[in-house]
């Protein structure tokens, strides 16, 4: 195993913490946790389409064996709500022990887990929640 990867492990250890010790003020649903953690990366209001997205997001961890391919156009951000938000909130929530980050190439994939990873170092507010 990498060093890069076992540091990883161990900040994504450090930040998931059970639910019942987490503040009240962090949002617990998906849409409300990225908006407040990863405001950044989300400065406009959802589309019809994004309500939608993050609906099945946030129940998908619930629906074991259930498959989702999602076409929209470019710039839609359905891989920065999928391949990034999504892990993230997962493995700090807690729902999935294992995540699977797949995309078109695998730079695709490395480009996402290093947004993760900057996101785990080096963004305050999710190092407030430890």
């Amino acid at each position: 195993m990498s060093l890069a990867l076992r540091g990883l492990r161990a900040r994504l250890a450090r930040l998931a913490r059970p639910v019942s010790t987490r503040s009240a003020e962090c949002p617990k649903d998906f849409a409300g946790w990225s908006r407040h953690y990863l405001a950044s990366y989300f400065p406009i209001a959802d589309s019809s389409f994004h309500r939608w997205l993050l609906g099945q997001l946030e129940t998908l961890h619930t629906r074991r064996g259930t498959h989702l391919a999602v076409i929209a156009p470019r710039r839609s951000a359905k891989s920065t709500w999928s391949s990034f938000a999504y892990p993230l909130w997962c493995a700090l929530q807690g729902h999935e022990p294992y995540i699977q980050i797949v995309s078109d190439s695998i730079g695709q994939a490395y480009l996402w887990l290093e947004s993760i990873q900057h996101e785990l170092e080096d963004n305050a507010l999710l190092a407030s929640r430890v």
